[in-house]
C-alpha cells in the first residue's frame, strides 16, 4: 500500500510540473513590437520620436526595436537574435537580465547599422527565459560597397627600356670600382691571404 502512494504522489507530481511549466509558457504574452531610429524612456516605457521599418544607411547608423509582455512577475532573462536577409543569424545581443514587480515586461535592443549589410528584410527574435517571445522584423537598405578596381598591370619594359635605365647605374658602379680598387681590394686580398 505504501508502494502505490508512492507512485500515486510521484505521478501527481510529474504531472504538476509538466502543467505548471505549461501555464508560464502560456502566461507569456506578447503585446507588440515596435521600431524606429531614435527615442526615450518615458514612465519606465521606449517611446520613439518616429516610428518606422524601414531604415537606410548612411542616413540610419543605428535603430531600435522595442518589445512588451505581459509576464508573471519575477526574474527574467531576455535574448535578442538578429537575422539577416538569408535568414542567417548575423550577431546575438547581450543578454538582458531583469526582475519585475508587476506583470508587464518590456525591453529595447538598439542594432548598430554598419556599411557593406545585406539590403532586405531582417528580423529581430527575442526569446524570454528561453522560450520564444516574439520577433520584429524591419527593412534595411545599404548601398554595395564599392569594389576595389582591379589592378592595372603594367606593360612590361623593352630592353631599350631596361638598358636605359640600368646604363646609368651600370656606369656609377663600374667608376667606383675604378676608384676604389687600388685601396680596397688589395688589403681585402691580403687579410684574405694571411689566413
Amino acid at each position: 500500500m505504501v508502494r502505490m502512494h508512492t507512485v500515486i504522489a510521484g505521478a501527481l507530481a510529474a504531472l504538476f510540473l509538466f502543467t505548471s511549466s505549461q501555464a508560464w509558457a502560456s502566461s507569456l504574452r506578447f503585446v507588440k513590437s515596435q521600431a524606429g531610429p531614435s527615442g526615450r524612456i518615458v514612465d519606465n516605457r521606449f517611446v520613439f520620436d518616429e516610428l518606422r521599418n524601414r531604415f537606410v544607411f548612411p542616413q540610419d547608423k543605428s535603430l531600435t526595436v522595442y518589445f512588451e509582455w505581459e509576464a508573471p512577475p519575477g526574474n527574467h532573462t531576455l535574448s535578442a537574435l538578429w537575422k539577416d536577409p538569408d535568414g542567417r543569424v548575423v550577431t546575438i545581443s547581450p543578454d538582458v537580465k531583469m526582475e519585475t514587480k508587476t506583470s508587464e515586461l518590456h525591453a529595447y535592443w538598439v542594432f548598430e547599422v554598419a556599411a557593406g549589410m545585406l539590403s532586405g528584410v531582417w528580423t529581430v527574435e527575442v526569446r524570454v527565459d528561453g522560450e520564444p517571445g516574439g520577433s520584429h522584423s524591419f527593412e534595411l537598405i545599404s548601398p554595395e560597397l564599392a569594389k576595389p578596381a582591379a589592378p592595372v598591370s603594367a606593360k612590361p619594359p623593352s630592353l631599350d627600356d631596361i638598358y636605359q635605365s640600368t646604363a646609368a647605374r651600370w656606369f656609377g658602379f663600374t667608376s667606383w670600382i675604378k676608384r676604389t680598387a687600388a685601396s680596397t681590394f688589395p688589403s681585402a686580398l691580403y687579410l684574405h691571404k694571411t689566413r
